[in-house]
């Protein structure tokens, strides 16, 4: 199939009309191949146009990683600027999602990033969620996306199930989780999302059942005078280390 041919009739046809329907911005030659913002560069589509061209692109420049990355974004990324609603099966989608995996695995590796560029990430990121028309579309985004498949969810619960954080993770863990609790505004944040909620009657059994085995599994340690409540895994190797069943009242702070 000759799809630059296919392409260029698209492209000329779009030049010489008047769009009084609803239309989208193309740049003729795409910017990540030095296409340019200027007149002569850009023509109106319809949005079935523009997603066929951007696919046709993919296919005439098939070593050009933003290509795919664009093509991705038609058919997930929703705004309310944009009335597109596009359907596409699962394995057209899920060609697009591995493309696009291959292309930022390749694009992050080795990649380590200086702590001034992260506070200038952090930054950005916070000046973007202030702005409330980012999170309406972040939302819109959201709600549009294919779900994820019980198939998934279960492999994906298999791969963290017995993992084991080491002592620094969990120390890293715990002062972000003390950080964010400081503020008063998550503490807010956090109450009324749980407001008005209620547990079943099979959800508080559940919980007493847990906190109760938790509770014979208490162990603490004499020298630090650490409280914890250990995994039934992790119990036995604790006592090795010389922790002991019970809890210590004079717990070091």
């Amino acid at each position: 199939m000759n799809y630059l041919l296919i392409h260029d009739s698209i492209i000329n046809k779009a030049k010489d009309r008047t769009l009084t329907t609803y239309k989208e911005k193309h740049h003729i030659t795409p910017r990540c191949l030095g296409g340019t913002n200027d007149k002569e560069n850009l023509v109106y589509l319809t949005a079935r146009e523009h997603f066929i061209i951007h696919k046709l692109l993919v296919e005439i420049y098939p070593n050009e990683s933003g290509l795919k990355t664009a093509v991705f974004l038609f058919c997930y990324w929703k705004s309310g600027k944009q009335e597109r609603n596009y359907h596409i099966g699962a394995r057209e989608y899920e060609r697009l999602r591995t493309a696009q995996g291959i292309i930022m695995s390749e694009r992050l590796k080795g990649c380590k990033l200086s702590e001034e560029h992260k506070a200038k990430i952090g930054v950005a990121s916070r000046k973007l969620w202030a702005d409330p028309e980012y999170k309406t579309r972040l939302i819109m985004a959201a709600k549009n996306r294919p779900g994820v498949s019980q198939k998934t969810r279960a492999k994906q619960s298999a791969s963290s199930l017995g993992k084991l954080h080491s002592e620094e993770t969990k120390i890293k863990m715990s002062k972000i989780g003390v950080k964010r609790f400081e503020d008063p505004v998550e503490r807010a944040k956090v109450s009324a999302r749980f407001k008005g909620s209620t547990r079943t009657l099979e959800q508080k059994t559940k919980m007493s059942v847990d906190m109760y085995a938790a509770k014979r599994r208490r162990v603490y340690n004499p020298e630090t005078k650490q409280n914890k409540f250990p995994k039934p895994e992790q119990l036995q190797e604790l006592l090795d280390s010389g922790w002991v069943l019970g809890r210590c009242e004079t717990k070091q702070r």
